[in-house]
């Protein structure tokens, strides 16, 4: 009885041990098909991010070849960004929406004529900039930022001597 119970015991060793290296297999096809999967995943979000920016880019052709694209002094800057990437430049071009310590970001619920009066520019030269950009969008962003600059004259208070 003493060796039956040995017999099956050293079996139920040797199925658990030949199990444990099964599972350990498993374990490790189960690792690699997770980063197959995870490379695929990330390939994958790369293409569709390369197919929404050219479906981007072909509706704003569309639009453009069309002549449904104006810019107004009460257009919210985020729908001007919306219009097309570049547009950023444009602005960015007068010193407006820039990043970094000097530039700053700016509100993009704003409207064009409103961003304009505070950064003492002339709303129609930034939509001279921008109605370029949308004429020939490959073109370089030729902003004026200088000659656009409304400079405000104040009279200082009289001096007292």
């Amino acid at each position: 009885m003493d060796f039956m119970i040995g017999v099956v015991t050293g079996a139920l060793a040797v199925w658990i041990w030949f199990s444990a290296r099964k599972m350990a297999r498993l374990s490790a096809q189960i690792g690699e098909a997770e980063s197959r999967l995870a490379r695929r995943v990330y390939t994958l979000q790369g293409r569709m991010a390369e197919l929404s920016a050219t479906v981007h880019e072909l509706d704003f052709e569309r639009r453009r070849s069309r002549g449904l694209i104006r810019f107004a002094p009460d257009m919210r800057l985020e729908d001007a960004f919306d219009v097309h990437p570049r547009v950023r430049e444009v602005f960015a071009a007068f010193g407006v929406g820039g990043g970094g310590c000097s530039g700053g970001s700016v509100d993009e619920s704003r409207t064009i004529a409103d961003v304009c009066r505070d950064s003492s520019l002339d709303s129609r030269s930034v939509l001279a900039a921008l109605d370029r950009f949308v004429r020939d969008p490959d073109g370089p962003i030729e902003a004026k930022a200088a000659s656009a600059r409304i400079h405000q004259i104040r009279t200082l208070p009289p001096s007292r001597n």
